[in-house]
């Protein structure tokens, strides 16, 4: 066989072999440190206070409903 053909052969050999790695070790790397999901979150138990004693007069969150940080959830008589 030629040198130049033996040269061809090796260096399609290593290619191979580098992509085969790349694909087995490299390509997915990043993907098993990311933690992806979907869903509602639901609580179970809200600890809320006032600043001031009294009754409850309005409600303004329900169950279920998007809230912010900071929002009001509800207002006393």
């Amino acid at each position: 066989m030629k040198p130049a053909i033996r040269r061809v052969i090796a260096a399609a050999v290593v290619a191979a072999v580098g992509v085969a790695l790349w694909a087995v070790f490299g390509r997915d790397r990043d993907r098993h440190h990311v933690l992806s999901a979907s869903g509602t979150v639901e609580a179970t138990e809200a600890r809320v206070g006032f600043q001031a004693s009294g009754r409850i007069e309005t409600i303004h969150a329900r169950e279920g409903d998007a809230v912010k940080t900071g929002a009001v959830l509800a207002e006393l008589d």
